[in-house]
């Protein structure tokens, strides 16, 4: 019997954090902090990237400049205590958002 590959946006466990939600001070340092990664979005597709079981979820590092991109970013939760955040970079033309990249994910639906 063959098995579907993961479904790369049902990955991990993320701790929703309810009430962190409401303090903008915790949710801005957040923001600068290294070990916050974001899930950037293009026109509604998520940025994959090829991982050791299949598509898995490209997480970057927020010195790339993407909260420059996206002014309001959604806090999604804490993986393990780092700050999870998704971006919406659908008003950049998608081959600069590539350029972001060492190794340009793919965008598409997951």
């Amino acid at each position: 019997m063959a098995f579907p590959l993961p479904t790369p946006m049902a990955q991990g466990g993320l701790d929703r954090v309810d009430a962190l939600r409401r303090d903008d001070a915790e949710l801005e340092r957040l923001r600068d902090d290294p070990a916050t990664r974001l899930v950037a979005f293009w026109r509604g597709d998520p940025a994959l990237e090829l991982g050791p079981h299949g598509p898995q979820l490209a997480l970057v590092p927020p010195a790339r400049g993407f909260f420059r991109l996206d002014p309001h970013p959604i806090f999604l939760g804490l993986d393990q205590g780092a700050a999870r955040f998704a971006v919406d970079l659908s008003a950049v033309d998608r081959e600069i958002v590539e350029t972001m990249w060492p190794t340009p994910p793919r965008f598409e639906d997951a």
